[in-house]
């Protein structure tokens, strides 16, 4: 039996062969440099190739055709990516915040946080006075067994007074029509608003209702009609200072004493 040799293919110049069957051919210059080569596929491979190029093109249109839906699919796994992050943020700093309030709770009373900042809010220095510049700062103490222990110190905040000054008014009587009048004057006075307080003897103050309560500018009288012509009444007076659409009262003047005689 004779021995069948394996098959290998042919080179030659310029082309390559398979079982007799050329596959490929090259063209070359004359300095031996390819310029063009050219491959045959077989029915095959043909068949391969064109299922892989359909395929691609199909792909390739899907990867950028985005529907509303599928934009409304990504948001609702973001917000639930969000959702997520936050129960995590919060499963951290929750108990963090808690042993705070505790700690602070333990160290200075039972203090709740807005309460706290509440009646900062509400804390009033009588001792100020107007047009001067006042530095503050706040620490907290605790009381147990006749010992405070104090907390740290707030941090420095300024704060600059109006210079509102007080008031100061004088009275005169008079009658008009038969019908005796009380007249106020301030003599010194920050604002362009006035608010008149009277009280009878032994009795409380009350705010006198008046027709305007602007200040005028060359005339800052107002003058109050009696419905006693023989009667004492004590006057005090406060003034107004609008600053950017908000109100800034003045300490009240001295009480004013007023001897109505009448006619």
């Amino acid at each position: 039996m004779g021995k069948k040799s394996k098959k290998y293919p042919e080179y030659s110049t310029g082309s390559i062969s398979v079982n007799g069957n050329t596959v490929a051919t090259t063209k070359r210059d004359k300095d031996n440099n390819v310029v063009s080569s050219s491959y045959n596929m077989s029915a095959t491979e043909k068949k391969i190739y064109d299922s892989i190029q359909k395929n691609m093109y199909s792909s390739l249109s899907n990867l950028f055709n985005i529907t509303d839906q599928n934009r409304q699919e990504w948001n609702n796994q973001l917000e639930a990516i969000k959702t997520k992050g936050m129960e995590q943020i919060d499963s951290i700093y929750k108990p963090i915040e808690t042993n705070l309030k505790n700690d602070i709770a333990s160290r200075f009373g039972n203090f709740d946080n807005s309460v706290f900042m509440d009646n900062l809010n509400t804390i009033t220095d009588k001792k100020a006075k107007a047009g001067q510049k006042y530095y503050y700062r706040i620490r907290l103490f605790k009381k147990t067994g006749g010992q405070k222990y104090y907390g740290k110190y707030s941090n420095v905040c300024m704060i600059k007074t109006l210079s509102i000054v007080k008031p100061k008014i004088k009275g005169t009587t008079g009658t008009y029509r038969k019908m005796p009048y009380v007249q106020i004057e301030l003599k010194k006075y920050s604002g362009i608003y006035a608010e008149i307080y009277i009280r009878g003897k032994d009795k409380k103050y009350q705010k006198i209702k008046l027709k305007s309560s602007s200040i005028k500018r060359y005339n800052a009288k107002f003058k109050l009609k009696c419905n006693n012509k023989k009667a004492v009444y004590y006057f005090k007076v406060r003034t107004i200072v609008k600053r950017v659409k908000k109100k800034y009262y003045s300490v009240y003047s001295d009480c004013l004493k007023v001897k109505v005689k009448g006619s």
